[in-house]
Protein backbone atom coordinates (compact mmCIF):
# COMPACT_ATOMS: atom_id res chain seq x y z
CA UNK A 1 0.00 0.00 0.00
CA UNK A 2 3.21 2.27 0.69
CA UNK A 3 4.20 2.03 -2.74
CA UNK A 4 0.94 3.26 -4.02
CA UNK A 5 0.64 6.19 -2.32
CA UNK A 6 4.10 6.86 -3.53
CA UNK A 7 3.10 6.00 -7.06
CA UNK A 8 0.21 8.35 -6.52
CA UNK A 9 2.61 11.39 -5.25
CA UNK A 10 4.50 11.23 -7.93
CA UNK A 11 2.04 11.17 -10.42
CA UNK A 12 1.74 14.90 -9.00
CA UNK A 13 5.20 15.36 -10.47
CA UNK A 14 4.08 14.89 -13.86
CA UNK A 15 3.68 18.80 -15.34
CA UNK A 16 4.69 20.48 -18.96
CA UNK A 17 4.50 23.67 -19.91
CA UNK A 18 2.08 22.87 -22.71
CA UNK A 19 -1.22 22.15 -21.88
CA UNK A 20 -1.85 19.83 -25.03
CA UNK A 21 1.95 17.38 -23.62
CA UNK A 22 0.24 17.74 -20.74
CA UNK A 23 -2.88 15.71 -21.93
CA UNK A 24 -0.33 12.84 -23.51
CA UNK A 25 1.35 12.36 -20.39
CA UNK A 26 -1.77 12.41 -18.70
CA UNK A 27 -3.17 9.55 -21.30
CA UNK A 28 0.27 7.49 -20.98
CA UNK A 29 0.13 7.53 -17.20
CA UNK A 30 -3.70 6.07 -17.03
CA UNK A 31 -3.00 3.49 -20.02
CA UNK A 32 0.79 2.09 -17.66
CA UNK A 33 -1.49 2.27 -14.63
CA UNK A 34 -4.73 0.60 -15.57
CA UNK A 35 -3.37 -2.86 -15.23
CA UNK A 36 -2.55 -2.55 -11.79
CA UNK A 37 -5.67 -3.50 -10.46
CA UNK A 38 -8.40 -2.53 -8.40
CA UNK A 39 -6.60 -2.02 -4.69
CA UNK A 40 -4.11 -0.08 -6.96
CA UNK A 41 -5.83 1.96 -9.08
CA UNK A 42 -7.85 3.39 -6.60
CA UNK A 43 -4.74 5.20 -5.41
CA UNK A 44 -3.20 6.16 -8.26
CA UNK A 45 -6.51 7.38 -10.81
CA UNK A 46 -7.51 10.10 -8.26
CA UNK A 47 -4.44 12.31 -9.41
CA UNK A 48 -4.47 11.72 -12.73
CA UNK A 49 -7.94 12.66 -12.53
CA UNK A 50 -7.30 16.01 -10.57
CA UNK A 51 -4.34 16.99 -12.82
CA UNK A 52 -7.02 16.47 -15.65
CA UNK A 53 -9.84 19.05 -13.90
CA UNK A 54 -6.77 21.44 -13.54
CA UNK A 55 -5.84 20.89 -16.91
CA UNK A 56 -9.27 21.87 -18.33
CA UNK A 57 -8.83 25.16 -16.15
CA UNK A 58 -5.77 25.78 -17.58
CA UNK A 59 -7.15 25.45 -21.27
CA UNK A 60 -10.23 27.87 -20.18
CA UNK A 61 -7.42 30.52 -18.78
CA UNK A 62 -5.63 30.35 -21.68
CA UNK A 63 -8.34 30.50 -24.24
CA UNK A 64 -6.70 33.01 -26.08
CA UNK A 65 -3.85 30.81 -26.82
CA UNK A 66 -5.54 27.37 -27.35
CA UNK A 67 -8.24 28.16 -30.48
CA UNK A 68 -10.52 25.03 -29.62
CA UNK A 69 -10.48 25.04 -26.16
CA UNK A 70 -13.75 24.02 -25.81
CA UNK A 71 -13.19 20.94 -27.47
CA UNK A 72 -9.98 20.46 -25.63
CA UNK A 73 -12.36 20.51 -22.62
CA UNK A 74 -14.81 18.22 -23.70
CA UNK A 75 -12.13 15.36 -24.64
CA UNK A 76 -10.43 16.12 -20.97
CA UNK A 77 -13.81 14.92 -19.34
CA UNK A 78 -14.30 12.18 -21.74
CA UNK A 79 -11.24 11.34 -20.75
CA UNK A 80 -11.63 11.82 -17.26
CA UNK A 81 -15.37 9.91 -17.15
CA UNK A 82 -13.54 6.61 -19.02
CA UNK A 83 -11.19 6.68 -16.04
CA UNK A 84 -13.83 7.20 -13.38
CA UNK A 85 -15.57 3.96 -14.90
CA UNK A 86 -12.80 2.30 -14.62
CA UNK A 87 -12.97 2.79 -11.22
CA UNK A 88 -16.44 1.84 -10.92
CA UNK A 89 -16.01 -1.73 -12.94
CA UNK A 90 -13.08 -2.11 -10.41
CA UNK A 91 -16.03 -2.39 -8.08
CA UNK A 92 -15.42 0.65 -6.09
CA UNK A 93 -18.30 3.24 -5.33
CA UNK A 94 -17.86 5.99 -2.99
CA UNK A 95 -14.79 7.70 -4.83
CA UNK A 96 -15.88 7.50 -8.09
CA UNK A 97 -18.88 8.91 -6.78
CA UNK A 98 -16.97 11.99 -5.24
CA UNK A 99 -14.72 12.27 -8.28
CA UNK A 100 -18.56 12.27 -10.81
CA UNK A 101 -19.49 15.34 -8.58
CA UNK A 102 -15.70 17.16 -8.24
CA UNK A 103 -16.21 16.60 -12.06
CA UNK A 104 -19.10 18.10 -12.22
CA UNK A 105 -18.63 21.20 -10.29
CA UNK A 106 -15.46 21.80 -12.61
CA UNK A 107 -17.12 21.46 -15.39
CA UNK A 108 -20.02 24.64 -13.98
CA UNK A 109 -16.83 26.45 -13.28
CA UNK A 110 -15.45 26.52 -16.66
CA UNK A 111 -18.52 26.48 -18.85
CA UNK A 112 -17.30 25.53 -22.19
CA UNK A 113 -19.57 24.34 -24.94
CA UNK A 114 -22.14 21.39 -24.45
CA UNK A 115 -21.33 21.83 -21.01
CA UNK A 116 -24.75 21.35 -19.14
CA UNK A 117 -24.77 18.23 -20.99
CA UNK A 118 -21.76 16.65 -19.35
CA UNK A 119 -22.44 18.02 -16.02
CA UNK A 120 -26.01 16.19 -16.64
CA UNK A 121 -23.96 12.85 -17.51
CA UNK A 122 -21.94 13.43 -14.63
CA UNK A 123 -24.48 13.94 -11.94
CA UNK A 124 -26.41 11.28 -13.14
CA UNK A 125 -23.58 8.83 -12.78
CA UNK A 126 -22.95 9.98 -8.74
CA UNK A 127 -26.62 9.65 -8.25
CA UNK A 128 -26.75 5.86 -9.89
CA UNK A 129 -23.83 4.82 -7.97
CA UNK A 130 -25.85 6.40 -5.29
CA UNK A 131 -28.68 4.12 -5.58
CA UNK A 132 -27.04 1.08 -6.94
CA UNK A 133 -23.98 0.33 -5.64
CA UNK A 134 -23.96 2.15 -1.78
CA UNK A 135 -25.51 0.56 0.66
CA UNK A 136 -24.06 1.18 3.93
CA UNK A 137 -26.43 3.63 5.71
CA UNK A 138 -23.85 5.86 6.83
CA UNK A 139 -22.27 5.70 3.81
CA UNK A 140 -25.50 6.66 2.32
CA UNK A 141 -25.89 9.63 4.03
CA UNK A 142 -22.81 10.70 3.61
CA UNK A 143 -23.41 10.41 -0.52
CA UNK A 144 -26.55 12.26 -0.45
CA UNK A 145 -25.15 15.17 1.54
CA UNK A 146 -22.45 15.36 -0.93
CA UNK A 147 -24.86 15.27 -4.46
CA UNK A 148 -27.21 17.74 -2.54
CA UNK A 149 -24.35 20.00 -1.37
CA UNK A 150 -23.14 19.97 -5.27
CA UNK A 151 -26.49 20.62 -6.83
CA UNK A 152 -26.60 23.60 -4.11
CA UNK A 153 -23.35 24.78 -6.14
CA UNK A 154 -24.03 23.90 -9.63
CA UNK A 155 -24.94 27.09 -11.75
CA UNK A 156 -25.05 25.61 -15.43
CA UNK A 157 -28.25 24.13 -15.55
CA UNK A 158 -30.89 25.96 -17.50
CA UNK A 159 -34.96 25.83 -16.48
CA UNK A 160 -35.32 22.58 -18.67
CA UNK A 161 -32.98 20.69 -16.31
CA UNK A 162 -32.79 22.53 -12.86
Amino acid sequence: MEEQGLLARLIHHFKSDSADDQYLILSAARKALQGGGAKRIQHTFPPIIFHAYRLAFTYKERKDEYEMWEKKCQKIFQFCHQTITLLVKAELAELPLRLYLQGALAISDIGFANHETIAYEYLSQAFSLYEDEISDSKAQLAAITLIIATFEQINCFGAENA
